[in-house]
């Protein structure tokens, strides 16, 4: 995995957030654009997997967990207060 300015971020302890933020030469905007993209992905990944192999006790099949997953992101996405939630700019396909 690429190491950029946010995954750097990321990876640090919660309290030291502030000053890397602070001390960051990167563009806020990119930060908070990827860390977007992030979430979304591993939202989507996270609902995916945890519904196919979690859920029910053996594989629920990629249709109805792509499916579980792409719900999952719309609600993420209206949280994060997107104006266009079901616009997604990525799903798995069903």
């Amino acid at each position: 995995m690429k190491t950029t300015p946010a995954i750097k971020i990321l990876h640090s302890p919660i309290a030291e957030w502030p000053q890397k933020i602070h001390n960051t030469k990167a563009d806020l905007q990119d930060i908070e654009t990827e860390l977007s993209g992030i979430i979304q992905r591993s939202i989507l990944l996270h609902d995916y997997v945890s519904y196919r192999y979690n859920t029910g006790g053996g594989d629920q099949g990629h249709s109805q967990s792509a499916k579980h997953a792409n719900k999952a992101l719309l609600r993420v996405r209206t949280a994060m207060g997107y104006s266009y939630p079901k616009n997604l700019p990525m799903s798995i396909q069903p």
